[in-house]
């Protein structure tokens, strides 16, 4: 009986030992599991940094290439635009010029006409002067006897 006690406590004694094996090793598993998560997240998190083919990056860098050229030319044409509306700007103001210095140039043809008109009419009043006055030396010729 001795010996079944012995057995009896030395499979006890083993029980314990693998309870606690089994303790320590759900322990270990609850840390691997949370190890797993942790690194299947930073896997996920890397995931979009990784390059799955070379053919992808090849036509990532040619769309890039077409977009930086579209860039260039739509630039180009907005420099050009700009440039068009520059110059058009410029003649504007250049018009604007030429067309102050026509309104007073007509400013100034119209102040000569108006004193063209007062002349013209200074030398109709005159010319009806000297005629009236011709008609009234005509009219005192006969009673007037000459000098020589």
């Amino acid at each position: 009986m001795n010996a079944k006690n012995e057995e009896q406590s030395s499979l006890r004694h083993a029980s314990g030992e693998l309870k606690k094996r089994n303790n320590e090793l759900k322990e270990q598993l609850g840390e691997a599991s949370l190890e797993h998560t942790a690194l299947l997240a930073e896997v996920s998190k890397l995931q979009s940094q990784v390059v799955h083919s070379p053919e992808r990056v090849r036509r990532e860098m040619h769309e890039s290439q077409r977009a930086l050229q579209q860039e260039r030319r739509d630039g180009e044409a907005a420099e050009a635009a700009a440039l068009v509306a520059q110059t058009a700007a410029k003649a504007v103001v250049d018009a604007c010029g030429k067309v102050s210095d026509a309104t007073s140039a007509v400013g100034d043809i119209l102040d000569l006409s108006n004193k063209c008109i007062e002349v013209g009419h200074s030398i109709k009043a005159r010319e009806a002067s000297i005629q009236s006055n011709r008609k009234d030396a005509a009219e005192v010729r006969p009673f007037v006897t000459p000098f020589f």
